[in-house]
């Protein structure tokens, strides 16, 4: 089972879930819990696939998908920090509302069809011919997309800003506090801004892997809840280096279910598809089981009787 083409299908599956991550963990670090990237990954694949085929361009079809992923994004900002909707409830209206939108025009674009194929404006794949001159990772690299690989340049390059640079600073500063940042005279409104824009970039990047990918095709709830499994791999230990593992956590999961799907085992898909979403609740009950292990003993049993 774990052959040279499971680990490229990991790789695969891995990319989308890893821009996800890293977008929600780019605002959790600022104080804002982002649960709309699963709306902000449907909009983009949606976005996405309707200008690729529209345009047969892919570079306009990924910046397409990057604006849907920013307004939404912006949406779920604005609704939380302006107008002081609770994080909560904004981000599953905006959950919704991608769900609704998205599916009732792709049912009218489609002519009552829950798919929209693309054709053209695919996104460009390592040739079989190109990866054969590549010893070693040849074969593991083979029909992947660019966004595969800018998904691991990215998430060192986030390390990076948030640990290196003055802008990484203040994003960690304000999600310890919004009056310390403030009071050093740093705008928050534009940390604010910076935090959305890059949440969407990724989420947008996520969501055209989705389905300029492998797909090349959106279908109504394309996403299957990789957003919250995104959120959950974001959540443990909050750090680029955690939420890269997670990620992979939940790709093997995922490649090892394809596989058994695919294998005839006997067991019911239902079951099957179940398995990274009880990986999601074991690693979740770990990671918070050592984080409080962590806590002062006077702290940890306040924090039990809540």
């Amino acid at each position: 089972m774990f052959d040279l083409q499971f680990f490229s299908s990991t790789l695969t599956t891995v990319a989308p879930l890893l821009l996800a991550a890293l977008g929600a963990l780019l605002c959790f670090r600022s104080g804002f819990f982002n649960i709309a990237i699963e709306g902000q990954l449907l909009v983009a694949a949606f976005a996405g696939a309707i200008v690729a085929k529209a345009t047969g361009d892919p570079l306009l079809a990924v910046v397409a998908a990057c604006v849907a992923a920013i307004v939404l994004g912006a949406i779920v900002t604005v609704a939380t920090f302006v107008f002081r909707v609770d994080a909560i409830v904004a981000g599953i209206a905006a959950n919704l509302l991608a769900a609704g939108v998205t599916a009732l025009l792709t049912r009218q674009l489609s002519g009552g069809s829950s798919s929209i194929v693309v054709s053209e404006g695919r996104l460009p794949r390592v040739s079989a011919d190109v990866a054969d001159r590549i010893p070693l990772v040849g074969g593991l690299i083979a029909g992947q997309t660019p966004l595969v690989f800018l998904a691991f340049a990215l998430a060192l390059a986030l390390a990076w800003v948030l640990k290196r640079t003055r802008t990484g600073l203040a994003i960690r500063a304000l999600g310890e506090s919004v009056e310390s940042v403030g009071g050093a005279g740093i705008s928050v409104a534009r940390i604010r801004t910076t935090v959305t824009v890059g949440c969407g970039i990724l989420c947008g990047l996520a969501g055209a892997q989705l389905a300029l990918g492998p797909a090349t095709s959106f279908s109504v709830g394309m996403t299957n809840g990789r957003g919250f499994t995104a959120i959950v791999a974001a959540m443990i230990g909050t750090t680029v280096a955690s939420a890269t593992l997670g990620t992979f956590l939940f790709g093997i999961a995922e490649a090892v279910g394809l596989r058994v799907q695919l294998s005839d085992t006997g067991l019911p898909q239902p079951v099957v598809q179940m398995v990274p979403y009880i990986l999601a609740l074991i690693v979740l009950a770990a990671a918070s089981r050592i984080a409080l292990n962590g806590v002062d003993p006077v702290q940890r049993r306040i924090l039990r009787q809540q």
